[in-house]
């Protein structure tokens, strides 16, 4: 029997402003009549998490009733921004233990079978710092002893537009060359099977190899093209993957009837 497993990125909930509120409540209910084995979500589950404290333990708690475990990750809003962009409020060793504190752990491995699922922080995949560190030997040893298993990586920005070894795709939608490299190296010839992904507020799946990389759309807004390119389909919702023990996997985009599709272009009064 396949493993069933929801997919949620940018979330962006706040008890300061429920613009997006209402979005994740359908989302939220749809969870749970499907009734998945696990939720993953791929980070920026706040609105602003990383200046007010209570908007990361409100969209923590918000997860809490979706029936099922939940698995989450931060994303640059939750934690700061990673070091290959210059914008913004940036990743700090403070922040990311503020998000452990609050929310929970920032990197996990979780097996099911025929899978093993890692998660890790993407904002410090750039940093030389003992956490990030710790990072690439987790899922190094998590690579080294899959035993028969196949490998699906969880990470808030995606690695690359098309390519591993392409220049820096645009800093503040991917992984900088750098930490692709440094996460080829630590999975090795163990290359995942799936990456999970959000950050673009776009739902693409392309393949690198034989890698296929799954960005879910946000359920909060989509970004105008005037504000960014186009890399997959501008829409809201989550994934549902299935996940069979022999290996082979099916996604499929749910778009939840009634959900509002916020362009943050018409809403400057969240993040100018």
């Amino acid at each position: 029997m396949a493993v069933r497993i929801a997919h949620l990125s940018d979330t962006h909930l706040s008890p300061r402003n429920s613009l997006f509120q209402g979005n994740f409540d359908r989302v939220a209910a749809d969870i749970r009549a499907m009734a998945p084995d696990f939720v993953i979500h791929t980070g920026d589950l706040s609105l602003d998490g990383v200046l007010h404290h209570e908007d990361l333990a409100f969209a923590a708690a918000s997860h809490g009733g979706l029936g099922t475990e939940v698995l989450l990750l931060p994303g640059n809003h939750d934690v700061g921004e990673a070091a290959s962009f210059t914008g913004g409020v940036p990743v700090t060793p403070e922040r990311v233990a503020r998000y452990h504190s609050l929310v929970g752990p920032s990197a996990w491995v979780r097996d099911c079978p025929g899978w093993r699922l890692v998660g890790l922080n993407t904002q410090v995949l750039d940093l030389d710092t003992p956490f990030a560190a710790d990072q690439f030997r987790l899922l190094q040893q998590a690579s080294e002893q899959l035993e028969g298993r196949r490998l699906l990586l969880a990470l808030h920005m995606p690695m690359a537009a098309e390519l591993y070894d392409e220049p820096d795709s645009p800093p503040q939608w991917f992984l900088s060359r750098r930490a692709r490299q440094r996460l080829c190296q630590a999975w090795g010839a163990a290359a995942p099977t799936l990456v999970l992904s959000g950050h673009l507020h776009q739902w693409r799946a392309p393949w690198i190899g034989a890698t296929r990389h799954c960005s879910a759309p946000a359920t909060s807004f989509v970004v105008h093209p005037d504000w960014q390119q186009t890399f997959g389909t501008r829409t809201v919702g989550y994934l549902l993957h299935h996940l069979h023990p022999d290996g082979r996997h099916e996604t499929e985009y749910r778009p939840v009837p009634g959900l509002v599709c916020h362009d943050i272009i018409d809403h400057p009064s969240i993040y100018g």
